[in-house]
């Protein structure tokens, strides 16, 4: 069926949303397409405008201006999230004046690529750039959080650039022109990168410029071209990484001592970097520089990536030493087909010998003998190298099968016993090739322990096996995942005692941070015990499934009790609390103040549940399922009520039944439920005689699956006066809720209701999920008049076949004819002309109904004849099968 397109149906805000990741030009574009599309575009939090292929006309700039005139008086409060303008060759005046305009609508991201024009200076023969200074607020908005500017003119705020941005983590430098032509230094105080680049290849600049960095707190630096005289560096006390592509400007025959002096003082400024990545030109330069200089050492360097032109392999040794420290070596070798001369054994840096662990070799090498020197060198003086690692480029598959490299590598000298070849694979992954230790095993022992913690703790025990490595590594795990079930079923419990004390013993200091224990069918005396040691050891997440046995005396079954131990109730760590068939004394005081969940199923209860909720004072989210035959409770009328009252609870369910009961409780029980910030809530089965609510004011969603009664075949009497002051209460105080969901057996006890009783209206319900049973089709629309500004309706219809008698829908609510915008029908219609009557009954009285949906099951092959037969009434609607 004709009708508007879907994404014409989303709300404005996620329109201008998409709209944002095009260019500017394009999202003018869609005005085309209707005119609910208009003005979309004015309402993008962003712009995105190339000058050069703008559809502005090139020489008109009146009518840019009209252009971003518009698009900046439509909405003035609308903030300008992200700006990227890209401007054209020559100069327009009064541009930067609609930028700064743009910038005090509170851009955080700006991308600015100003103009390159030239201007001829016949008078003294030269050509002068044309400079497009940045709008003077550009220094003091509070807003920007990223910028970029490319080719653009900074003049003097009176105030330092990068000293008014505390919060400054990368700065960019590129072609960014000052006021003055000459620009000594640039003092720059910030935490991440700094990054130069030429885009066109080098040019000699005629301006000197000095680069001076002093930032404490500099983690990442990255020079990526030549393009400062000179570089100082104080202060960086922080340095973890630095990438040089940089040869100081050193020409092949230039030398004085002032460049060495320069070299010097840079490389004792990043002396305490942890990770060093040079390029061929900067270790070049290094190489020239040794020859009258002295490279600092690199104490705290642990990984190092070098690309070394193979004539330069010689300098390799030197380098190293002065790298006492090293673990890891990334050596690329260029032009390796020379590096048979230079690099001998004899000359073996610290590091090489105490502390390098792993060494990865680029680039293709050959495998004849005089051509696997450098592999040779690493492998024989090497004492505690881990791994020998060959990059993908290191050797042709279609040449060289691995098994000859195995046979090649094979017969070079090894130092290290442990040492492995690895192979990383083309496409990614590695490939084992000389054996030795696991690669896992390798692993630390907290990464090890952290990936444990996720088995069962049974199937932790069973990697002891593996070899002495593993064999207590288990035992540090921070986490206990215990079936009882699955150890030894032996008539005494020593052997499940002496397995829990070994592991509760083994580091008694470390912090068990997640316990979930499966009790055996019968109580074991002390196991609670050592549960509660559990708890004392910081647990933050407990799954306690305790057993569930009962002992006979005089032909009366009583339940066994397993009680939580005392320190559960005081815990400040816990985080997650779920207990099965456990059970819970009074304490005395309770106090956890860290709790957000907490799931009981069937729990005998010694405590209130108001007592133990007002100890939880960051509680979100409560979980229930009753114990309908609580002995205890049989015998205290105290607990015939549990009160559900709570400041910070957000989310409630009552959860359903493990198995299907034929018979009232034994106890009679009323649940009150008082949670002013409950924003969800759902009650899955009638395991209560009475529910009360109160003080539901922040309520979002309710899933219903109810009948008011415990009972399993049976509904209560429409008669009865005081259930149905009990229902009354109970829908007026979910009255103000915005979206419900409710079954088949709530369906029915709601029809049931109205007949003595009214349903209240709710105001706020603009979503109702509903399952309605054909024979109570024709209480639809009364319940409908219940929900006057419903606006999406999600209908599935038990047992359909039924539907072809006596079915009449003439009355028509409120919500049908002024806001249902879309019902969706579930389950199979068959398409005759008396089955149809729901679908028709919509589409003939919803005069602003925009979508009938219909689930998978809901049609046949004949659908859209029978639809495009019935009268609509929306002349916008859709017929959307899924």
């Amino acid at each position: 069926m004709s009708g508007l397109d879907r994404i014409s149906e989303f709300p404005e805000s996620l329109l201008t949303q998409i709209l944002s990741y095009l260019p500017t030009n394009q999202s003018v574009q869609t005005t085309v397409l209707s005119k609910r599309w208009e003005n979309v575009w004015l309402s993008v939090p962003c712009l995105d405008f190339d000058l050069h292929s703008s559809v502005v006309p090139y020489h008109d700039n009146q009518v840019l201006f009209t252009f971003l005139d518009n698009l900046l008086n439509f909405s003035p409060e609308l903030s300008l999230l992200k700006v990227k303008v890209k401007c054209r060759d020559m100069m327009i005046d009064g541009f930067m004046e609609r930028l700064g305009t743009v910038i005090s609508r509170g851009t955080q991201h700006l991308d600015v690529e100003s103009s390159t024009d030239y201007i001829d200076d016949y008078t003294n023969s030269v050509t002068l750039p044309c400079v497009e200074f940045m709008p003077m607020n550009l220094y003091t908005s509070k807003k920007l959080v990223y910028l970029k500017l490319t080719s653009s003119g900074l003049r003097d705020p009176g105030a330092d650039l990068v000293e008014g941005s505390p919060h400054l983590l990368r700065y960019a430098s590129s072609d960014v022109q000052g006021k003055k032509k000459k620009q000594e230094h640039f003092g720059i105080n910030l935490e991440i990168y700094i990054i130069a680049f030429v885009k066109n290849g080098y040019v000699r600049s005629r301006v000197k410029c000095t680069l001076k960095i002093d930032a404490p707190g500099l983690e990442h630096m990255s020079l990526g071209d030549d393009q400062i005289c000179r570089i100082v560096v104080k202060n960086l006390t922080c340095l973890l990484v630095v990438e040089l592509d940089v040869k100081f400007r050193v020409l092949v025959n230039t030398w004085n001592v002032s460049k060495i002096n320069v070299i010097r003082d840079f490389l004792n400024g990043i002396s305490s970097v942890g990770h060093m990545i040079i390029s061929a030109k900067t270790v070049q330069a290094l190489v020239r520089y040794s020859q009258l200089g002295m490279i600092p050492k690199f104490n705290n360097l642990s990984r190092l990536q070098a690309v070394f032109r193979s004539k330069l392999v010689q300098f390799l040794p030197a380098f190293l030493e002065c790298c006492p420290n090293l673990k890891h070596l990334i050596l690329k070798v260029l032009h390796p087909e020379e590096i048979e001369e230079g690099l001998e054994r004899t000359d073996v840096p610290q590091c090489v010998s105490s502390t390098l662990e792993c060494v990865e070799i680029q680039e293709k090498l050959e495998l004849e003998e005089g051509k696997m020197k450098a592999k040779s060198y690493f492998l024989g003086n090497s004492a505690v190298l881990k791994k020998l690692i060959l990059s993908p480029t290191a050797y042709d598959p279609r040449n060289v099968a691995e098994s000859e490299i195995w046979e090649k590598v094979n017969k070079l000298t090894k130092r290290s016993t442990r040492c492995e070849f690895i192979i990383r694979a083309h496409g990614g992954g590695f490939r084992l090739v000389m054996p030795g230790c696991d690669m896992i095993s390798e692993l630390p022992d907290s990464l090890l322990t952290q990936i444990l913690s996720y088995l069962p703790t049974g199937d932790s025990v069973q990697t002891g096996i593996l070899s002495k490595r593993w064999k207590n590594l288990w035992l540090s795990v921070p986490a206990l995942d215990l079936n009882c079930f699955l150890i030894a079923y032996e008539d005494d419990e020593e052997v499940l005692f002496t397995f829990v004390e070994r592991f509760l013993e083994f580091s008694p200091e470390s912090s068990l941070l997640k316990v979930k224990v499966r009790c055996r069918p019968r109580m074991i005396d002390g196991f609670m015990d050592r549960v509660g040691t559990m708890i004392s050891r910081g647990t933050q997440h407990l799954d306690v499934v305790s057993r569930n046995c009962y002992l006979e005396e005089r032909g009366i079954y009583y339940a066994c009790v397993e009680f939580m131990p005392m320190n559960l109730y005081t815990s400040k760590t816990l985080v997650y609390l779920k207990l099965s068939s456990s059970g819970l004394m009074d304490p005395g005081l309770v106090f956890m103040p860290c709790l957000r969940f907490m799931h009981l199923e069937e729990v005998k209860w010694r405590v209130h549940l108001e007592k133990l909720l007002s100890g939880c004072p960051v509680l979100e989210e409560l979980a229930l399922l009753r114990d309908l035959d609580d002995d205890y409770a049989l015998r205290n009328d105290e607990f015939g009520v549990m009160r559900v009252r709570s400041q910070s609870l957000k989310r409630f369910s009552v959860l359903p039944l493990r198995e299907v009961r034929d018979y009232h409780s034994r106890v009679e029980c009323t649940l009150e439920i008082d949670a002013p910030g409950l924003e969800y809530m759902s009650l899955g089965e009638d395991q209560f005689d009475s529910i009360v609510v109160k003080n539901l004011t922040s309520m979002i969603m309710v899933n219903l699956d109810i009948k008011f009664v415990i009972n399993l075949y049976g509904f209560f009497d429409p008669w009865d006066a005081s259930k149905r002051n009990e229902i009354r209460g109970f829908l007026n105080g979910i009255s103000s809720v915005r979206h419900i969901i409710i079954s088949e057996k709530t369906v029915k006890a709601l029809d049931l209701y109205s007949k003595g009783g009214m349903i209240p209206k709710f105001n706020n319900l603009s979503r109702l999920e509903a399952v309605f049973p054909s024979a109570l089709l024709q209480f639809l629309p009364a319940f409908l008049e219940c929900c006057p500004n419903l606006k999406h309706l999600v209908l599935k219809v038990a047992h359909s076949e039924e539907m072809n008698e006596g079915l009449e829908l003439t009355d028509v609510p409120r919500c049908v004819s002024t806001t249902l915008e879309c019902v969706e029908i579930k389950d199979k219609f068959e398409w005759e002309e008396g089955k149809m009557k729901v679908a028709s009954y919509f589409l003939e009285n919803s005069v602003v109904l925009k979508k009938l949906i219909l689930s998978p099951t809901a049609y046949n092959q004949n659908i859209y004849e029978k639809v495009n037969k019935l009268a609509k009434r929306s002349p916008v609607c859709q017929i959307i099968h899924e």
